[in-house]
This record gives structure tokens, C-alpha cells and sequence, in this order.
């Protein structure tokens, strides 16, 4: 078999897929498939219930999110003949359609439409692709991965309580331990824009700029700030303001009086999983911010030594579903960005559940039916039991199935002896 860089260097660019785009062989797709187990067990075992919503929007709805820098990456659909106006190049004139860019304005979308079949409160599981058509770089793909589960109902933080036990549960199962976990309040952030002395119609395009501080650096934030024409000293006040924040914490946000709200919200929060026992860690961090303009209140991410980009991330945002129907409805959300956690799991060449995985080798003419037969008795005891024709190379070939998982074989003409695969 080729090694990896000895593959790469036969193979035909031209069969690539498209960038951003990836192909996934078995190894590493049993991967992912196992994650997605453990992921969608956690998640019923807590009480949510899976959901499916269509790949596909209207372009207005997705325009008209709130999804932050995200409506700038759709992937739009070009009308359909009959009603595309070929005179008017205008984007916006020949699509009418989109490629969701996340799962929550479609869940919106749903419970608009399903309320009346839905529970009161309503515990949703969503997993699925979605797409961004930004440029693609190390942990951002075109389209990847999101499982999401969100509660629809509850206007109380013991929603994201729940959220928040039920996803570090789940990084826990996935053997992902010494995690941190997040906090902050739009609130907070809302009154630190005011404090700092920008215009109150600033606050989000001061906070989605803030929210690439993990990329971009403070430098970059500033740079940023200072180019879309922002005074200077509003933005000396609010990044002062922000460093002291990181040092004083909740107690620094009392004193200077930005939220009581947001900052009690936190606060509790943060003290129903305070305890020595966990796994992980969860603080208040003041620059949290997350990049969706649709957040009303808290918002949270988890964070892993060494990883640059976040694991999870969610928040409450209240309003969103009345800008989808006009229907007040308070609802929180938290998603794993699977592809990020797949990739990290992979780095450490994890495994799950270790298959007891046969293979059967025909060395002589066999009677098929008898072959057949057999094989499907010793499935009973084992997790695969596969067929292969023995080569004369037989080491080589052992190999190769070693490579593919195999721990076991047998010849067909003497299955009683099976023997583990070294």
C-alpha cells in the first residue's frame, strides 16, 4: 500500500473535489460515524428529539437573518428558466433561492410552520451540512458539519443549562477532556459599546468585529474598527474597558454597572457547574461574542488547548423566530462544529469501539450457498465478517486487511481454525 505522500503525487488533480469540498475514505468515515453515534445518544438521552429541515431557503429569508458576515457567503441558486430576467445582471434578480449557511434560521422556519404539533416546550436535534462560500482554510470548509440541539420555550437560563450539560457530555463521551467553556452576555457587550461612547446603532457592528479577535489579534480588531471610521477614543474606551473586564470579571462588570442582568445570568450559570469533580472548565470571558447578529442574550463556545478556532458554539437568541413568523418565542441553541472536532480526533489517531472484524478467505473451490451460509452463521460473533478470494501473497495481503481494520482470519477450507491478525 502507498504511503500517503508517495499517493498524493500519483493521483490526477483533475479528480479532485471541488475546493473546499472533501472526500472521506473508510477509515476515517467510520470515524465520523462513530462520533455522530456517541453524538446523537448523548443528545436523545437528554431528552431531544431529531429534526430534519430542508438544505435549501428562500434568499430573502437567508438575506434577511441577521446571520452576520454570513449572508455575505451564501451560495445562491440561479432561478429557473421561466423566471429568470436575463436583461437584469443584478445577483439578487436571478437567484431566488439559497444553501442554508447554519441550521438555526431553518429550525426558526420549522417551529414557525410545526408549533401547533410541537410540545410546549420543544428540545430539537439537527444534524446536518450546511454551506459558506468563504475562502477555505485550515478547519473552514465550503460545506461541513453542524449538530445542533436547541430548546424552543424556555426563557429561562435553565435552557442553557441544559445545553451546556448536554454538549459537554457529549466532548466527554468523545474522550475530548480538559475542555473550557465560555460565557458572556450580549447584554454585557451591549452596554460596553454605550460605555465606551459609541452610537447605540454601532453595538453590532462594533460586536461581529469583536468577534474575530481570535483570528485578527486586537491589533486587527482596532485596525478594523479604525477603517470602518469609528472615533479613536471610542475605541481606546472600549478595548481598555474590555482588558479590564478580562481581569476583574463579573465583579469588574458589577462595579462598572454594564449589565446587572446579563452579568447575573453568567454568573448563575457558571455556578451550576462549578465543582472540582468536572472535566472541564467554564469561565466568564469577556470577549466572547459570537458572530451572529441574531443573539439576544447569553452566548458560549468551547475552546481546546491548541485549537485556534472554537469546538461549539450557541447562545439564546429570542428574537429571531418573530423575524421569521412574528411570533414571540424565546429559544437557545448550541452546535458542534463536527468537522473541527473530527479533525482534532483524527490528529490523535482516536478509535471508539474496537469491531471484532474477520476476514474469510477462499483458498479452494468452495459451494457457495455452503459459503454463504457459514459466513452468515459466524456474523453472530462478530462485528464484519467479509469474503475476500486469498491471494498467494498471503503476508501482503494480511497486511493490507490489518490496514483496513481486520483482526481475524480464516481460510474457508479450514474455518475451524481462526487466527488473529499480528
Amino acid at each position: 500500500m502507498l504511503h500517503k505522500k508517495d499517493w498524493e503525487n500519483t493521483f490526477d488533480k483533475k479528480v479532485l473535489p471541488p475546493k473546499g469540498m472533501r472526500d472521506f475514505l473508510p477509515n476515517e468515515k467510520k470515524l465520523r460515524e462513530d462520533m455522530m453515534t456517541i453524538i446523537r445518544k448523548e443528545y436523545r438521552k437528554n431528552g431531544f428529539n431529531e429534526i430534519e429541515t430542508s438544505f435549501i431557503e428562500s434568499i430573502k429569508r437567508l438575506e434577511n437573518s441577521d446571520g452576520g458576515e454570513n449572508t455575505e457567503l451564501l451560495f445562491r441558486i440561479l432561478r429557473r428558466e421561466d423566471n429568470l430576467n436575463l436583461a437584469d445582471g443584478e445577483a439578487t434578480d436571478l437567484t431566488d433561492l439559497g444553501l442554508r449557511f447554519d441550521l438555526t434560521l431553518p429550525l426558526c422556519r420549522f417551529y414557525s410552520r410545526y408549533q401547533t404539533m410541537l410540545p410546549k416546550i420543544f428540545k430539537s436535534i439537527q444534524i446536518g451540512n450546511v454551506f459558506r462560500a468563504e475562502k477555505p482554510r485550515a478547519g473552514r470548509y465550503n460545506s461541513f458539519i453542524q449538530c445542533d440541539i436547541d430548546i424552543i420555550g424556555d426563557a429561562t437560563n435553565m435552557a442553557e443549562i441544559e445545553l451546556i450539560n448536554t454538549v459537554s457530555r457529549v466532548f466527554i463521551k468523545l474522550g475530548v477532556k480538559g475542555f473550557t467553556i465560555k460565557l458572556n452576555d450580549r447584554r454585557i457587550l451591549q452596554a460596553l459599546v454605550e460605555y465606551a461612547g459609541f452610537p447605540k446603532e454601532a453595538y453590532m457592528d462594533v460586536i461581529l468585529t469583536l468577534d474575530k479577535l481570535d483570528k485578527r489579534g486586537k491589533d486587527g480588531v482596532v485596525e478594523e474598527l479604525v477603517a470602518k471610521g469609528f472615533d479613536q477614543q471610542h475605541i481606546d474606551t472600549f478595548m481598555s474597558t474590555l482588558e479590564l473586564l478580562e481581569i476583574g470579571g463579573l465583579a469588574k462588570v458589577a462595579e462598572l454597572d454594564l449589565s446587572v442582568e446579563g452579568a447575573k445570568n453568567v454568573r448563575d450559570i457558571i455556578s451550576v457547574f462549578d465543582s472540582p469533580s468536572n472535566e472541564f472548565a467554564i469561565i466568564y470571558d469577556p470577549t466572547v461574542a459570537r458572530g451572529m447578529g441574531y443573539y439576544t442574550g447569553t452566548v458560549f463556545e468551547i475552546t481546546y488547548q491548541g485549537i485556534g478556532n472554537s469546538l461549539a458554539g450557541g447562545g439564546r437568541y429570542d428574537q429571531l423566530i418573530n423575524r421569521v413568523s412574528n411570533l414571540e418565542m424565546p429559544a437557545c441553541g448550541f452546535s458542534i462544529g463536527f468537522e473541527r472536532v473530527a479533525d482534532l480526533l483524527k490528529s490523535q489517531d482516536c478509535s471508539f469501539k474496537k469491531e471484532r472484524r474477520l476476514a474469510v478467505l477462499m483458498a479452494c473451490e468452495e459451494n457457495r450457498k455452503s459459503l454463504i451460509e457459514d459466513t452468515n452463521l459466524l456474523k453472530e460473533n462478530y462485528d464484519v465478517v467479509s469474503i475476500y478470494k486469498q491471494d498467494e501473497d498471503m503476508d501482503a495481503q494480511l497486511q493490507v486487511l490489518k490496514e483496513q481494520g481486520y483482526n481475524y482470519y480464516t481460510s474457508y477450507c479450514d474455518m475451524i481454525k481462526i487466527k488473529p491478525i499480528e
